[in-house]
């Protein structure tokens, strides 16, 4: 199957390379983006497995095994990805710590899907040893500061202007014992 679809990608995309310039301003060339879009999410889903649901979003783990794991964000029951979560598991000199990363896509910001995400994922960190994970947070991203703020971030580096980062820290066995106590 994903030898078929590779190669329909393939031949897509030979398709848009062969357009004008003018060409790609149409119709055409949208559903030819489009198509390869749908394939390339299709041949990337088969390297993942879904992990977590809370009836709003599922997440997905790559099957395979690196040190950073990247988790797919969707809307429940669809393929169709609206971000991701990345975790460095074991990168940093201490051990139990490590980073998240994430990105929403910009047609699904403000849905919180991010901070929902990294709640779904808390007890998969603990199970892989992560226990003070940092974010890095640009200080002008107000969104973002709002959410590590809610995950109970605590700043370990304050930005020293509006273009430099500001660095959290979650402690998740917290979270963990915060989300116990919601139940």
């Amino acid at each position: 199957m994903q030898e078929r679809l590779r190669k329909e990608l393939a031949l897509v995309n030979l398709e848009i390379a062969k357009l004008s310039y003018a060409q790609k301003q149409g119709e055409a060339y949208e559903k030819l983006r489009e198509r390869a879009n749908e394939l390339y999410e299709q041949i990337m889903f088969l390297k993942y497995d879904k992990i977590a649901s809370d009836g709003e979003i599922d997440i997905y783990e790559n099957k395979e095994e690196y040190s950073v794991k990247r988790y797919l964000i969707t809307p429940c029951d669809e393929k169709k990805t609206i971000g991701y979560v990345k975790v460095a598991y074991g990168v940093s000199a201490i051990p139990r710590y490590g980073n998240i990363g994430y990105r929403i896509k910009e047609e699904h910001r403000g849905n919180n899907y991010a901070y929902k995400a990294i709640e779904l994922l808390t007890e998969k960190m603990i199970e892989e040893g992560l226990e003070k994970p940092t974010i890095a947070v640009f200080s002008s991203d107000l969104p973002s500061l709002s959410m590590v703020e809610k995950l109970g971030g605590e700043i370990i580096h304050k930005a020293a202007n509006r273009f430099d980062w500001n660095m959290y820290q979650i402690d998740l066995s917290k979270k963990l014992d915060q989300k116990v106590l919601r139940k």
